[in-house]
């Protein structure tokens, strides 16, 4: 499944001139709310980031994926993690991500975080002139494999 994502970014990367600067500072602003919300565990700020109907994907091999559909189920699924974690102490630092504008497709960010060996891969979509996530993919680091 990481080969299959990995190709699809990569095929999609050729085309960031069709999205202007304006729309990179939206997205890059709301994956910083993302972050901070998440961070300081305001679960309703964290979902603020999502549309309603966004889906999470959750893969790490030798699992089961783990898909978590709607914004119900995301805010049971995240309540539960800002209960039993202390993303305060964590220092979920992340490195720098990897944009993608593809002429065909959506707005892409993959946010490695190398310290845990994990990345987040965040698709956005635009609706009434605003962007949040859509889908969202947590899998392992390449590096890490």
């Amino acid at each position: 499944m990481l080969r299959i994502v990995a190709v699809l970014l990569v095929a999609s990367c050729c085309a960031g001139a069709a999205f202007a600067d304006d729309v990179r500072d939206e997205l890059d602003s709301l994956v910083e709310t993302w972050t901070g919300a998440l961070v300081n565990e305001d679960i309703n700020g964290f979902l603020d980031c999502y549309w309603d109907d966004a889906v999470r994907i959750v893969y790490f091999p030798g699992q089961d994926a783990e898909i978590t559909e709607g914004i119900a189920e995301l805010r049971t699924s995240d309540s539960a993690s800002f209960q039993q974690l202390d993303f305060r102490t964590m220092n979920l630092i992340y490195d720098d991500p990897v944009r993608y504008f593809p002429e065909v497709g959506l707005p892409t960010y993959v946010y490695p975080n190398s310290r845990f060996s994990f990345m987040d891969v965040f698709e956005f979509e635009e609706r009434q002139g605003q962007f949040r996530i859509i889908r969202q993919y947590l899998m392992p680091h390449p590096a890490a494999e």
